[in-house]
């Protein structure tokens, strides 16, 4: 009898625990925000969107923009993008802020459903909630599109995706560096957050988390090979602030070359840009050593 009382004690307090640390830590409780439509934030969000290449991936060919149904890589296979639009039904019609903040900073929109991977939460993480609130009312400006919904049911493998999580994905949003310029930091924040460059610069370790201490310094993506953008891998191969802003803009190599077309397009987020945030770019990968 005292041996049954231990047990059912032991799984009780091991059950509070994994509820704790899925409640505190891989997804904490957020805040609700009201949703915003003015101007200057819907432009916000529209430009966020086009740094992170958003269309890209939830865009299937022949499609409606972020209407979903892509095919997308990720460090535990190929998943199917989900609908964006403010459909309520297939899309994100019925979402709140909160859940899309938990979706891009923790790879959770609500705890029984976290998110593979293919979504690149590991790097969004670092958007501050001001930004995820702006993409959000842009998002939820655009034209809804229905499609058929993915089954959601209400224990599923993907609550196994906690546990890849805790062992394969950083936590926590950007962090600026004070002995740092306002522009590094901007670049900071872009490369390693918004504009995600680590998915295909930055080598995985066997899990398909991406190795930290490594970060930006060349690897495998696909059927190519991404090079090193880390500081001073860039410097080393001929590139300079000018040329890389340069190539920022139009594609255009130090060398005179051009970047081929079909591989331009996977960087459409580049060629969106400010000036401000080029030069901020250059400045980050050419600024010295990467934050931690």
């Amino acid at each position: 009898m005292r041996l049954l009382a231990f047990l059912l004690f032991l799984v009780l307090f091991l059950a509070g625990g994994c509820a704790a640390a899925v409640y505190f830590w891989l997804r904490p409780p957020l805040d609700d925000h009201p949703l915003a439509a003015d101007p200057a934030t819907l432009e916000a969000g529209r430009y966020l969107a086009a740094l992170g290449g958003c269309a890209g991936c939830h865009t299937a060919p022949g499609g409606a923009p972020f209407a979903g149904g892509r095919r997308v890589e990720g460090p535990l296979g190929t998943r199917v993008s989900a609908n964006i639009t403010p459909d309520p039904a297939s899309g994100i019609g019925g979402m709140s802020s909160a859940a899309f903040y938990g979706a891009l900073a923790y790879g959770a929109p609500d705890y029984l459903h976290p998110l593979y991977p293919a979504m690149p939460y590991p790097f969004l993480r670092l958007l501050t909630r001001t930004d995820s609130d702006a993409l959000f009312a842009y998002l939820k400006s655009q034209p809804p599109v229905a499609t058929q919904p993915p089954e959601r049911r209400p224990l599923s493998p993907r609550l196994l995706l906690y546990a890849w999580n805790a062992f394969a994905a950083s936590r926590g949003a950007f962090r600026p560096q004070p002995e740092r310029s306002a522009a590094w930091n901007r670049g900071a924040y872009l490369v390693l957050g918004v504009m995600q460059c680590g998915r295909c610069h930055t080598p995985t370790n066997p899990l398909g988390g991406r190795i930290g201490a490594q970060a930006l310094e060349g690897a495998q993506a696909g059927r190519q090979w991404s090079p090193a953008i880390a500081p001073p891998s860039l410097a080393e191969r001929g590139w300079t602030p000018e040329a890389l802003e340069r190539y920022l803009e139009s594609g255009r190599k130090p060398d005179g070359g051009s970047t081929p077309p079909d591989v331009w397009a996977q960087k459409a987020g580049l060629a969106a840009l400010t000036a401000a945030d080029r030069a901020a770019v250059a400045q980050f990968l050419f600024g010295g050593a990467l934050p931690d």
